[in-house]
């Protein structure tokens, strides 16, 4: 509570108090942090990276593990609403979902030649991924189900829940 975590293109994780400033300064990663989140329960965080690197750690600095898989860039990261499940997706076209706990890949999914940047896990079992194209692409997990909709004329930057049901979604997109 009243901490916030900064991602930094150093390929640090800065850890600020909002009354008393920079309490701690880490480093999961080689190159820029592109993202990360806060487990919804535990003191842990996940972040991604320009080096192709996912990794988990504490709220404390320290390393937890890292997911292999990604061969490229990876934009952006998620937890799912219980807080099991990692999702990354990335410049190598791919969305994959990892178990927090253990790092084991459970799927592995592509996404077509048309770059992703940000995600959002909408439960357990569906994953809502944006793209450079202004695409947003519905990812059915259980049957690797995928839906397009374009919704914008340019990239789709970050894409978020507008409500805590999941039923409505914001976009924000580079053409406003």
């Amino acid at each position: 509570r009243g901490a916030v975590f900064v991602a930094c293109y150093s390929g640090a994780i800065v850890r600020a108090d909002l009354d008393r400033g920079v309490q701690q300064r880490f480093r999961p990663h080689d190159n820029a942090v592109k993202a990360l989140r806060l487990h919804p329960d535990k003191p842990v965080g996940v972040s991604c990276s320009a080096d192709g690197v996912l990794a988990s750690w504490t709220f404390d600095g320290e390393p937890l593990r890292r997911f292999p898989g990604h061969t490229a860039i990876i934009d952006d990261v998620d937890l799912d609403p219980s807080g099991r499940y990692v999702a990354s997706t990335g410049r190598d076209f791919h969305l994959k979902i990892y178990r927090l706990d253990d790092g084991t890949l459970l799927h592995s999914i592509e996404l077509g030649r048309r770059s992703p940047k940000a995600l959002l896990f909408l439960d357990e079992r569906t994953v809502i991924v944006a793209n450079y194209w202004g695409e947003l692409l519905r990812i059915d997990l259980d049957g690797s189900r995928m839906q397009r909709r374009t919704i914008a004329r340019n990239g789709i930057s970050a894409v978020t829940r507008a409500d805590a049901s999941g039923e409505h979604l914001l976009a924000s997109s580079y053409d406003g």
